[in-house]
């Protein structure tokens, strides 16, 4: 729902070399996705925040947070929705994060088409999912004000006030009028606030101002100024972060991808039997990267995906499946799968986890996720082999290339512990 959020390792970062103990109040300018006031919270109770946007959604949040509420009304290609609108703040992000989601698919095309009278079928259980996650969310902000307007005027009330500021302005003009257009255009909202336009180019300007009052602050720029040291630098995936502030010490942080250990017990083969009982557990991605960096071959940049599920026989784990949406053709019906692995060679088991990969169970679990209706899993296997061992016979190999193999196949019917024993009359034996 919050699009150009301050990315979850930046607000880990900037709040672990702020000694924010020091700072009367923080003022949090351009609050967004509220990251930055969740990052404060997990290590000082007590400052007061004070928050500010001008987006209708973060605005709802914020005033919600603070014991207010706002008004607005759908119009235009979304006046349907007005049906279903209240002024209860997990309603309104609900309904307003539905518009966001169907918005993406405006374009005259089968798939647009497609996409679109599924959403509109849907409509009911996505806003009853939407509002639940909201309600979720909506718990978890702890401010103690929010100012709806312009965030220079917020860096002007925390000058007289003695309170410090973090700021993370646009970084290229017009860039949230753009972002939520959708949302902008189709919406009568009764308090929205007036604020002037923010040109990036003012941003070196506004860290020497700052810094010329001698306030506590902390920028985030995509820019690198060269008379302006950064105090701090994030070096993810995209374009370096610069934060620029008040403090003297230092630091650069890179991505990586995390992982978390837990404790498992490895499949013996050996005691495969007739009576045994399969288990499908979603995973987080962390756990699935721990997996990884043992099971799968060195060398390879592994993805995160979109969902993750681990296989259990009678508590033992067999071994993991990763998915995500497909690159190319129908995101409605058919969903790739990233990986696939066992944690054992023996008995051919990893025979076993593809086909429980395609079970009518996990992908059920996929489809009311993200409200989708999976027909086909699709795969590749790399490598110079004619066909892939893991694969013959329980998919259909689509497409055979320089190095690589194209597989896909039917969701497979029958319960988890139905496919077991299929595979075990026909390879575990």
């Amino acid at each position: 729902m919050f699009v150009g959020s301050v990315p979850k390792q930046v607000a880990q970062q900037l709040v672990s070399h702020v000694d924010l103990s020091k700072w009367r109040e923080v003022n949090i300018c351009c609050s967004g996705s509220f990251r930055i006031e969740q990052s404060i919270r997990n290590i000082s109770k007590t400052i007061p925040i004070n928050s500010n946007d001008v987006s209708l959604i973060s605005s709802i949040v914020g005033l919600n947070r603070t014991g207010r509420s706002t008004k607005f009304t759908f119009k235009n290609d979304l006046g349907y929705l007005n049906e279903y609108l209240t002024q209860n703040a997990e309603t309104q992000l609900a309904l307003l994060a539905y518009a966001l989601l169907i918005s993406k698919y405006k374009g005259d095309n089968e798939y647009c088409n497609a996409r679109r009278e599924f959403l509109h079928r849907e409509l009911e259980n996505i806003i009853a999912s939407n509002k639940e996650r909201a309600k979720r969310y909506l718990e978890q902000i702890q401010i103690n004000s929010f100012f709806m307007g312009d965030f220079v005027q917020h860096i002007e009330n925390a000058k007289q006030q003695g309170n410090g500021v973090m700021v993370f302005a646009p970084t290229y003009k017009g860039g949230y009028e753009r972002i939520y257009k959708i949302i902008n255009e189709n919406v009568d909202w009764e308090d929205e606030p007036s604020y002037e336009i923010y040109d990036p180019k003012h941003t070196h300007d506004l860290i020497y101002q700052l810094r010329d009052d001698k306030m506590d602050f902390c920028f985030f720029s995509d820019q690198r100024y060269e008379d302006v040291e950064p105090t701090m630098m994030y070096e993810g995936n995209n374009k370096p972060i610069y934060i620029y502030s008040s403090e003297k010490k230092s630091s650069l942080r890179r991505d990586s991808k995390k992982f978390r250990p837990f404790k498992y017990d490895p499949i013996n083969p050996d005691l495969i039997n007739e009576k045994s009982k399969i288990k499908a557990v979603i995973a987080t991605s962390e756990a699935m990267n721990f997996l990884k960096d043992i099971y799968l071959a060195k060398g390879i940049n592994h993805k995160n995906g979109m969902f993750n599920v681990l296989f259990y026989l009678d508590d033992m784990l067999i071994g993991g499946a990763i998915y995500s949406l497909p690159q190319f053709g129908d995101k409605i019906r058919n969903i790739y799968m990233l990986s696939d692995f066992s944690l054992s060679r023996k008995r051919k088991l990893s025979k076993l986890v593809a086909m429980l990969a395609t079970s009518e169970l996990v992908i059920s679990h996929i489809n009311k996720r993200y409200f989708i209706q999976i027909e086909r899993i699709h795969t590749t296997a790399f490598t110079q082999a004619p066909v892939s061992m893991k694969y013959r016979g329980i998919f259909h190999l689509d497409a055979r290339k320089d190095g690589f193999l194209n597989y896909s196949s039917e969701v497979r019917k029958g319960s988890i512990d139905q496919i077991f024993l299929e595979w075990l009359k026909k390879y575990g034996k």
